[in-house]
């Protein structure tokens, strides 16, 4: 092998391992337990801004998780994280949010923030419709 080819072998050894390396990094090991609704909310947007889905997927699941039980947390945590299953083209996991978000505004509440319905339909009608149809027959 001459020198031209080890320095070209070597090159992508280094890409793949750091490609490796920081596709581990997008998935966060431990979110700490002091973090404010609003500073996994924060994190979870950079990850989605930084398209590192795998990311924000775990602070929005971690939001919803720690702060649910407000609504004025759980709908847009909600909304956001079947929005980011919608960027994958994940309609299986982001149809049954995107309907749960919509029932919180069925029972007639008015204090709930009116953006995220109509977000959530927009969304809802971003999903093919053989999809939607595909997963009607599943259940």
């Amino acid at each position: 092998m001459n020198h031209t080819s080890k320095i070209t072998c070597f090159s992508v050894l280094a890409l793949v391992i750091l490609g490796i390396f920081t596709s581990c990094t997008s998935i966060p090991k431990e979110i700490p337990l002091e973090l404010s609704a609003k500073e996994l909310n924060q994190k979870a947007q950079e990850y989605t801004a930084s398209e590192k889905y795998a990311g924000a997927e775990v602070y929005y699941q971690t939001l919803i998780q720690r702060y649910g039980m407000d609504i004025s947390v759980l709908i847009p945590a909600e909304f956001e994280l079947a929005h980011v299953y919608i960027k994958q083209k994940k309609y299986d996991k982001a149809k049954p949010l995107l309907e749960k978000v919509l029932s919180y505004y069925e029972v007639g509440a008015t204090n709930l923030p009116r953006e995220y319905k109509k977000l959530a339909q927009i969304d809802l009608a971003k999903i093919p419709q053989e999809d939607a149809t595909s997963q009607n027959e599943d259940n």
